[in-house]
């Protein structure tokens, strides 16, 4: 498949006349920005997904590829009542995932090579996952 910097040399005019940079340009905005879901046809889409691809697309290409753990492209995955797909989940939720629910091992891509980062509870990194506590309202008489 051609690298994605390789397509955003191109202008825009070039890559909608020519589908074999078409195709993989779609491929890249569909595993980037839509979860693996479908790209609408256009001309006008087009244009808009390559003016997001040129300005974050390799960006999130290289966030999805440093992590540890990837979630299968068109999976969404509901945890603690958040929703997480491949661009949103992160090396430490995806552990959580795992660690309370061992059957969803199989929903992600492991890479071997990407070292494992460890945060310790005195950083400055915030976790998304929020314990979520309810007010009990007393019963009335």
């Amino acid at each position: 498949m051609i690298e994605l910097e390789e397509i955003l040399e191109h202008r825009v005019e070039d890559i909608l006349n020519d589908s074999a940079l078409l195709i993989p340009m779609l491929k890249y905005y569909s595993q980037l920005y839509l979860s693996g879901g479908t790209p609408r046809t256009c001309a006008r889409s087009h244009r808009m997904y390559y003016l997001n691809l040129k300005k974050d697309g390799l960006e999130r290409l290289n966030r999805i590829n440093m992590k540890h753990y990837q979630l299968k492209p068109g999976l969404v995955i509901t945890f603690s009542g958040q929703s997480y797909n491949q661009a949103t989940i992160t090396d430490e939720i995806s552990e959580q995932v795992i660690e309370r629910f061992p059957k969803l091992k199989s929903h992600f891509i492991i890479k071997e090579d990407i070292p494992v980062t460890k945060t310790d509870d005195n950083s400055n990194v915030s976790n998304p996952v929020k314990k979520q506590t309810r007010k009990r309202v007393p019963k009335s008489k």
